[in-house]
């Protein structure tokens, strides 16, 4: 399980969805699981990474990936 900085991705989610409710309707998943990872009570595994990344249109080979998942 990965490790989150949860301000780029709280900004990515709004930038792409407006909201986490819509985001959560994108991937499938309740607004409380979203709001779980994005407050950092729970973590992702490599393959959630890739299924939100692609959500949000991020690539997995990319720098943004780093800043949104995992910069510090």
């Amino acid at each position: 399980m990965a490790q989150l900085n949860n301000a780029p991705l709280k900004c990515k989610i709004r930038e792409v969805y407006g909201s986490q409710e819509k985001f959560a309707e994108a991937v499938g998943l309740s607004l409380t699981s979203i709001n779980n990872v994005v407050t950092g009570k729970t973590s992702l595994s490599r393959d959630q990474i890739a299924v939100w990344a692609e959500a949000l249109h991020i690539p997995l080979d990319s720098t943004e990936l780093n800043r949104v998942f995992f910069s510090a």
